[in-house]
């Protein structure tokens, strides 16, 4: 364990973890003291692309793990019943899937004014109109894709948007669907 750093006791288990499954990305570890006293561990990796508003970020503070890119961040491992092997792999997976331009932040802006993100795949790209829908965006919001090196930065613009309407119409917008979209994100 590496109390010498000062660590609290989930920081450090998080980076004997991360010594031995991603010891890469502990280069651009830093410890920050938490409201505790203790150090807990934060990953910061600038960005090459411009469009990114912030790079990769992971942190073990409060007992969890928080990873980010750009404007968009999730919370693992904060709720009971979850396992601190399994969400802290999940947290590297996503990390590393960003840095290999296999997951992207699709964020929604209007103008200036940022509404909210979420992860897609590459996959998913060629149907981004079906995730707009789930947004329920106004005419004057648009979506922008950013990626870790620009490769695949892309505004989204809506296509036979009474199509879109119609859809969304059917669908419980507030329901499962994002939702869904997390836990299979999670399964795969």
């Amino acid at each position: 364990m590496k109390q010498h750093l000062g660590l609290d006791q989930f920081s450090e288990r998080t980076y004997d973890y991360l010594s031995i499954n991603f010891p890469e990305i502990l280069e651009f570890a830093i410890f920050e003291k938490g409201d505790s006293g203790d150090n807990f561990l934060r990953i910061e990796k600038t960005c090459p692309n411009p469009n990114a508003e912030y790079g990769i970020y992971f942190d073990s503070e409060d007992q969890g793990f928080t990873v980010g890119f750009d404007l968009f961040h999730c919370h693992l491992f904060r709720f009971a019943g979850q396992d601190f092997d399994s969400e802290l792999a999940n947290a590297v997976q996503i990390i590393k899937d960003i840095l290999n331009s296999e997951l992207f932040v699709l964020k929604f802006v209007d103008g200036d004014r940022y509404l909210g993100s979420q992860l897609v795949e590459k996959k998913e790209l060629d149907s981004l109109d079906e995730i707009i829908v789930e947004w329920n965006l106004k005419s004057n919001e648009n979506g922008i894709i950013v990626s870790w090196d620009g490769c695949f930065d892309q505004e989204i613009e809506r296509k036979n948007e009474s199509r879109l309407h119609k859809k969304a119409d059917r669908e419980d917008l507030y329901g499962s669907s994002i939702f869904s979209r997390i836990k299979r994100f999670f399964k795969e």
